[in-house]
């Protein structure tokens, strides 16, 4: 997908924060979004594994922005993908996702479709980060580099282990 979403995400309905209405004190850190500053730990490196069918794993907690229901995913990192997450549409509806957008976008074979964009919170180096989440039909969460940029990537195969810092 050769697409960056952006919006005007990020508000409740009365222009205040989402991080700010669940509690977080919010940082804006240019061309970054909102940054929850609350949280009580810095991670300088988040760790994964590679599964037995070779994929490169990364858990990450997905927090809905209106319902603060929260859930332990573990996401396939893929970096042919240029945005920040994709869910399963059924993940979507349990968390109560609210939807932000829809959008056209092309695929990496060059067709079009047109896709439903969610906001949600993830925990991102120990920070609470907005972000925007594209839902599919698959069952397979996908962690694209939109959350990977500025940060260093190491899939080691031959220990099955992930790092990003």
């Amino acid at each position: 997908m050769a697409l960056r979403l952006r919006g005007s995400r990020g508000r409740t309905r009365h222009g205040e924060s989402i991080a700010k209405s669940l509690g977080y004190g919010v940082l804006r850190r240019q061309g970054k979004g909102e940054i929850a500053t609350n949280a009580s730990w810095d991670v300088a490196v988040m760790n994964g594994h590679v599964d037995t069918a070779g994929r490169a794993l990364v858990r990450i907690v997905v927090t809905s922005p209106t319902t603060a229901t929260a859930v332990d995913i573990e996401a396939w990192v893929d970096t042919g993908f240029t945005g920040e997450l994709v869910l399963p549409q059924d993940r979507i509806a349990a968390l109560g996702l609210p939807r932000s957008a829809v959008v056209k976008a092309e695929l990496g074979d060059g067709s079009e479709t047109v896709l439903e964009v969610y906001s949600c919170l993830i925990e991102w180096f120990g920070h609470v980060q907005q972000i925007e989440v594209i839902a599919n039909t698959g069952t397979s969460p996908l962690l694209g580099i939109g959350l990977l940029r500025g940060h260093t990537l190491t899939v080691d195969y031959a220990a099955c282990t992930l790092t990003i810092d």
